[in-house]
């Protein structure tokens, strides 16, 4: 999925805060991240049939919790900021937003849930783009899955 390229940086963020929040885990404090990054991408837009070239800035927001029974909780949210590309073929111009949304509970059992908000707004005729995922996962402590489910959302507005 396209989104492999916007989720590295947050990763990375999770597992620094990861190994910061160890050393806290006795406080039980929050750790706070809040960064920007350069974005750079090529996106295909599936409503137009074209690649849009696309930069700007991501911003990156994470906390990260010692739980009381020894296991960590981690949340981060992306967001684009000024991000504008141009269609590869027709050179319409593009402004794009995403919310990316994740929580992630590390103790017995692991509950995660992602929801992908992204939009690909032409400045012109052009069909707009809008992906909408919504992701979850409950592993219990035997690492069984209970509960699995996704949905997505392809949206293409003229």
């Amino acid at each position: 999925m396209k989104t492999n390229k916007i989720m590295k940086p947050a990763l990375a963020l999770v597992a620094a805060m990861a190994l910061t929040t160890i050393g806290a885990a006795t406080a039980n404090a929050a750790v706070v991240s809040n960064k920007f990054y350069e974005f750079s991408e090529v996106r295909f837009n599936s409503c137009t049939g074209e690649f849009v070239d696309l930069s700007g800035k991501i911003h990156i927001h994470g906390t990260s919790t010692a739980t009381p029974d020894g296991g960590f909780s981690f949340s981060f949210i992306e967001n684009l900021v000024d991000v504008k590309g141009v269609g590869e073929d027709s050179g319409t111009r593009y402004v794009e937003t995403l919310h990316l949304g994740n929580t992630v509970s590390l103790h017995a059992g692991v509950t995660e849930t992602h929801e992908i908000l992204e939009n690909l707004i032409s400045n012109g005729s052009s069909s707009n783009y809008k992906l909408r995922v919504r992701f979850h996962i409950t592993v219990n402590a035997n690492g069984d899955v209970t509960v699995e489910n996704e949905h997505v959302e392809i949206i293409c507005n003229p």
